[in-house]
């Protein structure tokens, strides 16, 4: 499957980026869709969210990540930015191979929440998009 990167405009930081992850083919990968036919309020709430992950702020019941003790290990890298009743769900990496501090969240999809934990099979599928060849191509080409 053919895999890209799209940035926000104005998001931009020297130690944390955030890109969507797009597909023509892959419909499961819906976050940027969402977000683009997304009102200006929910743009701007999950900007502020993301600003606040990139300023190294913790506001859990905004966004977080799972300890290597959940979900056996498998979500450790997944993470997810939440709204109202959406979540924006993603992964972390570090495409930068000169500078293993810089993190890059690569958000893939938009849930609505249904319910009060997350779905464990969404988990599942963003943890094996983060690990697909192509995925990790198109980081790569995007930040040679």
């Amino acid at each position: 499957m053919a895999y890209g990167i799209s940035f926000i405009q104005g998001i931009d930081h020297p130690k944390r980026g955030l890109v969507f992850l797009t597909s023509d083919s892959d419909r499961w990968v819906n976050a940027s869709d969402y977000y683009n036919s997304a009102d200006e309020v929910e743009q701007r709430n999950l900007q502020s969210r993301i600003k606040y992950w990139q300023d190294e702020l913790r506001r859990k019941k905004h966004y977080h990540g799972w300890d290597k003790g959940q979900h056996n290990g498998m979500a450790r890298n997944c993470f997810v930015f939440k709204l109202e009743s959406n979540r924006y769900y993603g992964f972390l990496c570090h495409p930068d191979k000169d500078n293993q501090r810089y993190i890059l969240c690569v958000l893939v999809r938009l849930v609505e929440k249904r319910q009060w934990k997350t779905e464990p099979s969404v988990l599942t599928q963003i943890h094996r998009i983060s690990k697909d060849p192509d995925v990790l191509g198109a980081i790569n080409a995007a930040f040679e």
